[in-house]
């Protein structure tokens, strides 16, 4: 069974998906997946051909910071990255989903925690890998929360809203999922919920034959 995850930008969108790591499943990070392209000679190579020497250190790997500031708010240098990027990020979430499936099939419900993977990739909504997902979490917190996170990695005020600018509407992704999760409250909180969740996945209520859609889901 494949779980992908939505939200808005400082949700808590990775914490969750750590949470279901906690709990036994398998996981999908897509800005792992990035990580590890980034290490690639021949992606590295290429980037320090497109945005100079400054967006490499003095052993030729991507300086992260470096290229983030190169590329932030011009729309053209975003796109040539993610051209670089993208289909290896692609292929190796396609390769992970792939030996996945093969491995555990598509069985709903799931049988152990570990035949779960989950998708955490950024804009899951409008990518074509959302019609990979058999079920669909959205994690939801408060704009005042999010904006307060987003400010604690070091964003300027504005970003939260520039991005979101560029995504889904909140409504429509809340609109997509099964489960809602309720993120603007403590960890333990939070890990409650991934638990009930899991628990429904792994059919360990009595009378499961469809998930629900919508509807904030309690620990029990």
């Amino acid at each position: 069974m494949i779980l992908g995850i939505l939200g808005g930008v400082g949700s808590g969108k990775s914490t969750v998906a750590r949470l279901f790591a906690e709990a036994g499943c398998a996981v999908i990070d897509a800005d792992q997946a990035a990580h590890q392209v980034l290490q690639r000679p021949e992606v590295q190579a290429e980037i320090r051909r497109r945005f100079g020497k400054e967006a490499v250190n003095e052993r030729g790997e991507v300086d992260r910071p470096a290229l983030a500031a190169r590329v932030f708010g011009d729309a053209a240098a975003v796109a040539a990255l993610n051209q670089i990027v993208h289909p290896g990020v692609r292929e190796a979430i396609a390769r992970r989903l792939g030996d996945h499936r093969r491995l555990h099939g598509r069985q709903i419900p799931a049988e152990r925690p570990e035949t779960v993977l989950v998708l955490d990739v950024s804009l899951l909504a409008s990518s074509p890998l959302q019609a990979e997902c058999d079920r669909l979490v959205f994690v939801e917190a408060a704009e005042e929360v999010r904006r307060e996170r987003c400010q604690g990695r070091g964003w300027a005020p504005e970003e939260l809203a520039r991005r979101e600018g560029h995504q889904i509407p909140l409504a429509e992704k809340r609109a997509m999922a099964h489960w809602i999760i309720d993120n603007n409250g403590s960890l333990e909180s939070t890990r409650g919920q991934v638990n009930g969740i899991l628990g429904r996945l792994l059919a360990r209520n009595r009378g499961l034959e469809e998930v629900p859609r919508s509807g904030k889901v309690d620990s029990s």
